[in-house]
C-alpha cells in the first residue's frame, strides 16, 4: 500500500485518511503526554493557550481535504480533544460538552463543517481563490430552491 505525502497530509491508495489520522493522533498524543505531565506546575488558563497553540492546529491542520475520512478516526481525534480538555481542568467527570463550553470551543467536527461552510460562503461571493472556484459550479435554475446552490458532479469510476 502506497501513500503519497502531500504538503504533510498522507493520501493512501483507497483516499481513506487513515495513515494520516494516526499520524495525526501520535503527535498530538505525545503533546498532551507531555501537558499531563506539568498540569500541576501552570495554570489552566496557560494550559488552554498551550492546547490552542501546539496542539489543536495539528488535529485541524488542511482539515478540508480529509474531512471525509473514516467515522472511526473522527472519533480518535475527538478523544484526545476529550483528553486534554480534562487535563487542562482538572477534571474527569464532566461531559465533552461541558468541558467544550467552559474553554469556549467547539467539537472538532463542527469547526471542520464552519471551516468548509466559509470556503463555500467564500466561493459563493467570488472570494474564493480561482483554483478553488473552479471545482465547483453554480446551478442555473431560474428560480429558488431550497436544494443546493451548486451542481453536484457525477464521475464515472472504473473497478
Amino acid at each position: 500500500m502506497a501513500n503519497l505525502r502531500i504538503l504533510g497530509v498522507s493520501i493512501d491508495d483507497e483516499i481513506t485518511f487513515s495513515d494520516h489520522v494516526s499520524d495525526i493522533c501520535k503527535t498530538a498524543s505525545k503533546k498532551v503526554g507531555v501537558l499531563a505531565r506539568v498540569r500541576n506546575r501552570i495554570p489552566c488558563k496557560t494550559k488552554l493557550q498551550l492546547y490552542l497553540t501546539a496542539i489543536l492546529p495539528h488535529l485541524t491542520y488542511c482539515q478540508i481535504v480529509w474531512h471525509f475520512c473514516k467515522k472511526s478516526d473522527r472519533r480518535k481525534l475527538e478523544r484526545i480533544k476529550v483528553r486534554a480538555l480534562r487535563i487542562i481542568f482538572n477534571n474527569k467527570t464532566n461531559t465533552y460538552e461541558d468541558l467544550l463550553g467552559r474553554a469556549e470551543l467547539s467539537s472538532l467536527y463542527n469547526r471542520w463543517l464552519q471551516d468548509i461552510a466559509i470556503l463555500m460562503n467564500k466561493d459563493s461571493n467570488g472570494l474564493a481563490p480561482e483554483h478553488i472556484a473552479e471545482l465547483f459550479t453554480t446551478a442555473n435554475k431560474g428560480y429558488t430552491l431550497r436544494d443546493a446552490d451548486y451542481d453536484v458532479r457525477r464521475y464515472t469510476t472504473v473497478s
